[in-house]
């Protein structure tokens, strides 16, 4: 059997070309718009809204999850071709998300606004303008939630050129309120959340409309097929709490650094959780890419294909992120003084963190939706938001004994490590996994290049003077010197082929006679 499957490689790496232009786009705005909220807002309004709106910036990662269960279901059946059982899955995940909405609704108005009125640390001057951010921010965080079918059907039928346009439309459009918000001479805190509220609205409609018009199975019917709904709402129910435990120790540790510290420090978190999520689009593209591949794989049983697709995803996403982040982890305090010109205190050191810490979780990710294919995620569930809720208490203790504000960020990286190995035990026994192949096709190899990587920025760190010409030279080298490891140390001779193979095919005709 070939590594990959030509056509399926190739529809790969189409998509993944069309969705790292929406990342490059979307990375640029955000960087772009972060600098210029900062500065319209100022520090003090830009931390309430990070720690209040906060809610939106979680749902985004609690989405994309929420996707991927969805996504399992369509593309299992997409994969089978059973289009009856298909429009089933749509209408039912569409009544399924409704229930999970309205569920967040109630504990956001109750529990959520008890506890925001009882422990939250915000400036008595600005709570009006909080508590109605605290609002906006649920209606979007619901209106996402419904959303996420649509979002799904999409993906699973790797349509990523019209999910591109539509999020580089969203991403338009929050560049156009950022453009305009200096403009209005009323409270810009609570205009910015009405307008960030109403792209939300905006998106969803044309969600709807893209796949009505594309999916037949997308027109939603009212279903009654208990086994399928009960089926799904494990599933969704199980991957639902994982999720929550993913929310409960992002928000949760914002939560305490705004109880601990107060809203610059909520601030400096924010910024770092924008260069995150920049640095994590990266990854992102190539594994949205090649995650239908996995699922699909699964349901025909072909399970060396989805092994292989496992093994090449979870190595190249983490030699991408390394790729990437390595020369803006070394040269952190230059970028943002060039990007922000003043930042906040502990920016630079949550910026290093996280960005490593997403590094550790891109390793993870392909065996995370390998057993989402299976459909047996309650076990998996259980051990990693048992683990992922224990950031918390851990967190919470560290900060009451006096240590600095990041020591919740290296707790959450000692947690990740825990989770991973976790993860790959259960990996190997319900994906019938080799632990041998696992080791010796990814972990050792991108063991040795994070060993390796480093050593040519940090000696051209210390020998040359800080500036834009340093930045230049260290970007550029460590690229050039990390590709080349990559290439003779974590790629295969059959990997290194298929990569000369596709970009021969690149070229112009004329060029390759």
């Amino acid at each position: 059997m070939p590594f990959i499957n030509s056509e399926k490689n190739k529809r790969i790496a189409k998509n993944t070309l069309v969705l790292y232009f929406r990342m490059l786009f979307q990375m640029f705005v955000a960087l772009y718009t972060s600098k210029i909220i900062l500065r319209v807002l100022g520090e003090t309004d830009f931390g309430v809204y990070n720690v209040v709106g906060g809610l939106v910036l979680v749902l985004s990662f609690l989405n994309n999850t929420m996707t991927l269960s969805t996504q399992r279901f369509i593309t299992y059946y997409l994969g089978q071709g059973n289009q009856c059982l298909l429009r089933k899955v749509f209408s039912t995940s569409v009544i399924i998300h409704f229930i999970v909405a309205t569920i967040i609704f109630i504990l956001g108005e109750t529990l959520g606004l008890w506890f925001f009125n009882n422990y939250m640390n915000i400036p008595i001057d600005k709570l009006q303008q909080a508590t109605i951010i605290f609002h906006l921010s649920l209606f979007s965080s619901i209106i996402s939630v419904i959303s996420i079918p649509y979002n799904a059907s999409i993906i699973a039928h790797e349509k990523m050129s019209a999910f591109s346009v539509i999020s580089i439309i969203e991403t338009s459009l929050k560049l156009l309120i950022v453009l305009i918000l200096p403009f209005f001479v009323i409270d810009k805190l609570i205009l910015y959340g009405i307008l960030m509220l109403a792209v939300v609205v905006i998106i969803r409609l044309i969600y709807g409309l893209y796949c009505s018009s594309h999916f037949e199975e997308t027109n939603f019917k009212f279903v009654k097929d208990k086994l399928l709904f009960i089926e799904m709402l494990r599933f969704t129910s199980w991957s639902l709490g994982g999720n929550i435990s993913f929310i409960a120790y992002t928000q949760g540790t914002n939560i305490l650094l705004n109880m601990f510290f107060g809203p610059i420090v909520n601030a400096a978190r924010g910024i770092a959780f924008q260069v995150q999520t920049a640095m994590q689009s990266f990854i992102t593209n190539f594994q949205m890419a090649i995650n239908p591949q996995i699922i699909k794989a699964y349901s025909l049983k072909e399970l060396e294909t989805m092994h292989k697709f496992i093994f090449q995803s979870s190595k190249l996403s983490y030699l991408l992120m390394l790729l990437m982040s390595l020369p803006i982890i070394i040269e952190m305090p230059y970028i943002l003084r060039l990007w922000l010109g003043e930042y906040p205190q502990y920016t630079v050191i949550f910026c290093r963190l996280l960005i490593f810490s997403t590094i550790i979780t891109s390793l993870s990710n392909p065996l995370h939706v390998g057993i989402n294919a299976t459909g047996y995620v309650k076990k998996y569930n259980i051990v990693v938001g048992g683990l992922y809720l224990s950031i918390l208490p851990l967190a919470y203790c560290a900060l009451k004994i006096g240590l600095e504000p990041y020591s919740v960020f290296i707790i959450q990286i000692l947690v990740m490590f825990v989770t991973n190995f976790f993860l790959v035990k259960m990996g190997i026994k319900q994906l019938y996994l080799s632990i041998n192949s696992f080791f010796n096709t990814v972990l050792l190899k991108v063991f040795l290049i994070t060993i390796f990587a480093p050593i040519l920025p940090l000696f051209l760190k210390y020998l040359l003077f800080e500036g834009l010409l340093r930045l230049t030279i260290i970007i550029l080298s460590s690229i050039v010197y990390s590709s080349i490891l990559i290439w003779y140390i974590g790629l295969k001779k059959e990997e290194r082929s298929i990569i000369i193979s596709y970009f021969i095919k690149l070229m112009p005709t004329h060029n390759r006679k």
